[in-house]
């Protein structure tokens, strides 16, 4: 499960901070949530600049479908 708060895209700084919770278990579908072990757990801040900001804000993490923006992880340069 991933879950990420983005701001207003209209910033004109051309960044877009993004704060993200990411967790896991191997419990299988359907697992009652009191019975799933939680296996990992991470925060994560995601910077995205120009185009990629505007791509991450048409993608969306529902259903668990794909990656978001195929941005590479931890390259933000300024």
């Amino acid at each position: 499960m991933m879950i990420e708060e983005l701001p207003c895209d209209d910033d004109p700084n051309g960044l877009m901070v993004g704060r993200s919770i990411h967790l896991d278990t191997n419990a299988t579908f359907g697992t009652a949530m009191a019975e799933a072990r939680l296996k990992h757990l991470d925060l994560a801040i995601s910077v995205y600049r120009d185009p990629d900001r505007a791509a991450r804000m048409t993608d969306s993490l529902r259903n668990g479908q794909g990656s978001v923006c195929n941005v590479p992880y931890a390259t933000f340069q300024n």
